[in-house]
């Protein structure tokens, strides 16, 4: 889908504000939205997480070049080392760290899953 001019101001805000500032997709679109959304743009209206997404990428090529991708590796082996301390609860690392777009700024998300939802 192509975005109009308005959307892609958005979009472009919203990457800025997840690299820069670690918002999450949803808080960061809303933000870019209020700021960037004039002309009555509703949530509805706004880029998809593919658009935005997209931009992060952009974004972190043309700013963040020399340092991301140091920043994820290190986010990585992060991940790693709780991965392996988990392991019975088979963790899959999810969010920017598995998608390669992760910064300083951002969380280690791992997914946990359990045969017994009494496990401890």
């Amino acid at each position: 889908m192509e975005l109009d001019r308005e959307q892609q101001e958005v979009a472009q805000a919203a990457a800025r504000l997840i690299v820069e500032d670690g918002l999450d997709y949803a808080s960061a679109r809303r933000k870019a939205l209020q700021e960037h959304g004039g002309g009555g743009r509703r949530l509805r209206d706004a880029p998809g997480n593919e658009a935005i997404e997209d931009e992060v990428r952009a974004h972190l090529a043309l700013f963040c070049a020399d340092t991301q991708p140091a920043e994820l590796r290190a986010l990585r082996a992060v991940a790693l080392r709780w991965m392996l301390r988990l392991a019975e609860f088979r963790p899959h690392v999810g969010g920017a760290v598995w998608r390669g777009t992760a910064t300083r700024q951002s969380v280690v998300r791992l997914d946990l899953y359990a045969d017994d939802v009494k496990a401890p």
